[in-house]
């Protein structure tokens, strides 16, 4: 077993597979050399084999790959999704055949592509852990929402595995910054640190808000939801719940409502932005009575606005203290008595 030649340490908040082209990038090795030379291949000489190596690792290959690069273990597993393990996701979902596979982790987990801050990619290159999450939507040094396409050629940026650097009638493109994606038979080469992104200096609250929920995903903070202690991947669940309520039924004057209720709001950073730091501001009320109320007063200025009824379509997950609080908050509405509907409806009145 040999060590790498050449060190590079990570940055703070770098994932492997970020890690991987960036140093393959810096050294001018093929991604796939970088990949056996770890390990994460299992000895096979495929990059195939190296597997979701971005987000569970065992022992063993954990204890190779800290040897080889001189990167203390516990830094290489906070390099890892499976950090988030019981908070973004349920832990079952790494001991699964393909760790990560199932469709609730897919809406919520990016595995090979990735969100990204601009200026963070102009400054150091590096593809950083908590931008595959869909609850990242802020970064936080540069205080702007991050972007999701290529400026260029509208693809979301990948970080997955690869054996060589994609190549064209220009040649090889090494550069993790620039948009591998492949356009008829030449590559986008997009700079994706010159994407547009929206600066929310001005907004302390969402910044607040994204600061609150990063605290939750890394384990810091025990959240509450109506003044009532939540396991934390519960308490995001309510909150996904409580951003689309909200993004359906309480916009600007003047903003056409979304027409499919079940759009996955996580996936539009822009669009979790102007609802977060109310769901928060909900969450935070002292009992479940305040939220219930809370919850009322939504429905009933929203049948003033447009006389049609507030329905939370297709909760699947939902703590006891919110489904109890949108029961209560239902039947106290004042359009209770014209509509049939539950807060567990599937109707499409909203």
């Amino acid at each position: 077993m040999r060590t790498l030649p050449l060190r590079l340490s990570p940055l703070d908040g770098e994932s492997l597979p970020g890690y991987v082209i960036r140093y393959a990038h810096a050294f001018g090795l093929p991604p796939g050399d970088v990949i056996r030379a770890l390990g994460l291949d299992h000895g096979t000489g495929r990059v195939a084999a190296a597997g979701r190596f971005g987000v569970t690792l065992p022992a063993n290959r954990l204890a190779h790959v800290s040897f080889v690069t001189g990167i203390a273990s516990e830094r290489l597993k906070g390099m890892l999704l499976a950090r988030y393990a019981g908070r973004a996701f349920d832990r079952s979902a790494l001991s699964a055949p393909v760790p990560l596979q199932g469709a609730p982790e897919g809406h919520h987990v990016l595995i090979w592509s990735s969100r990204f801050c601009p200026r963070c990619l102009a400054e150091h290159g590096a593809w950083l852990l908590p931008w595959q999450l869909c609850w990242s939507i802020v970064c936080l040094g540069h205080r702007m929402l991050l972007a999701r396409f290529c400026p260029e050629c509208g693809a979301v940026p990948e970080i997955g595995p690869r054996d060589r650097w994609p190549r064209d009638r220009q040649g090889i493109l090494t550069d993790p910054t620039r948009c591998w994606h492949r356009r008829h038979r030449e590559l986008c080469r997009g700079e994706l640190a010159a994407a547009t992104a929206a600066n929310v200096d001005g907004d302390p609250a969402l910044l607040t808000a994204q600061r609150r929920i990063n605290s939750v995903l890394d384990g810091e903070l025990e959240p509450k939801l109506g003044g009532e202690k939540l396991p934390p991947q519960t308490y995001l669940q309510d909150m996904r719940t409580l951003c689309n309520l909200l993004h359906h039924h309480v916009l600007p004057p003047g903003q056409p409502r979304p027409p499919d209720p079940a759009h996955r709001l996580l996936s539009d950073p822009a669009a979790v932005s102007t609802v977060l730091p109310e769901a928060l501001r909900l969450a935070d009320l002292p009992d479940p009575v305040a939220l219930a109320d809370a919850l009322r007063q939504i429905a009933d200025e929203r049948h003033r606005a447009d006389s049609h009824t507030l329905v939370v379509s297709k909760i699947r997950e939902a703590s006891p203290t919110l489904r109890a609080a949108l029961r209560q908050a239902w039947s106290e509405t004042s359009c209770c008595a014209a509509s049939n509907g539950s807060p567990t409806s599937t109707s499409k009145k909203a």
